[in-house]
């Protein structure tokens, strides 16, 4: 499992992460309650949850 926290302070997103790593399933949910961060959370299956406002890399090709 692997869970990531983005959010205004590095400390405090840590510190999240850390948290909801060692929650297990109920990590997704928690997130969910984090106010002003954001969070992916993957599970052992293979399952991904995201928190509404997760920033997400663009997928567009650069150009040249």
């Amino acid at each position: 499992m692997s869970v990531t926290v983005c959010g205004p302070d590095l400390g405090t997103a840590d510190a999240y992460a850390t948290a909801a790593f060692a929650m297990g399933r109920k990590a997704a949910d928690w997130t969910l309650t984090l106010d002003g961060y954001e969070a992916m959370t993957v599970l052992g299956d293979e399952r991904v949850f995201l928190t509404p406002g997760f920033p997400l890399a663009d997928s567009a090709e650069e150009s040249p």
